[in-house]
């Protein structure tokens, strides 16, 4: 496997203009409503994505350990209903 990046977009700069301009990409082989729904939403919402030396992104995704922890939380919560005391 090769090493994290250092340089990376976050899923909440999708969309931003002007210097910091992103356009994040999904995947095409997440991108149809008849794909992986699951991946797409972990790539759209919460992914890292790595920078070129260039600063273009590249295409590969990451997650670190808070990234995981908030979809996990998100992923307990719409789909088995927990919160507060119970998803802690």
């Amino acid at each position: 496997m090769p090493d994290k990046p250092t340089e990376y977009y976050l899923a909440g700069e999708h969309g931003q203009l002007g210097a910091r301009e992103y356009e994040r990409v999904v995947p095409a082989r997440f991108a149809a409503d008849s794909d992986d729904i699951f991946m797409r939403s972990m790539i759209s919402n919460y992914a890292m994505e790595e920078k070129s030396d260039e600063g273009v992104p590249t295409g590969r995704f990451w997650m670190n350990e808070s990234i995981t922890r908030a979809a996990a939380r998100e992923v307990l919560d719409t789909h088995k209903g927990l919160s507060g005391d119970k998803l802690n």
